[in-house]
């Protein structure tokens, strides 16, 4: 049997359809990116998907940029923390993250096309 404690101190990325996100696809940075990296890829995305940058989208695509902002900040606020994101680390190197989720996840992501994406 294998254990996998969670500390309340680490935030886990749990989206609408059930599935956790990985905070590093999230963020769309690699797994040993630096912090200036992660903080560079968060403001990024979080100035794109920002609820005041929406003006003039409908109902629809607002919705889709808040839940996007939402689930940006919270992978920033594993990823930012040195603490946390070791824990995360920790957690995704011996099992307690299914790999198969992300992967779904990226495949559902091709099918769902993003109204924000720069085309």
């Amino acid at each position: 049997y294998i254990l996998i404690l969670i500390t309340p101190s680490i935030i886990m990325i749990k989206r609408s359809s059930g599935r956790i996100a990985n905070p590093y696809k999230v963020l769309g940075v690699p797994h040993d990116a630096n912090s200036t990296e992660i903080k560079l890829a968060y403001r990024k995305l979080a100035l794109k998907y920002h609820p005041d940058r929406q003006s003039g989208k409908t109902d629809g695509e607002r919705k889709i940029a808040s839940d996007r902002f939402a689930e940006i900040g919270t992978a920033y606020s594993i990823l930012g923390d040195p603490n946390k994101k070791r824990q995360f680390d920790h957690i995704y190197k011996y099992g307690g993250f299914d790999e198969t989720d992300s992967q779904i996840d990226s495949q559902q992501n091709k099918q769902n096309e993003d109204p924000f994406s720069e085309q």
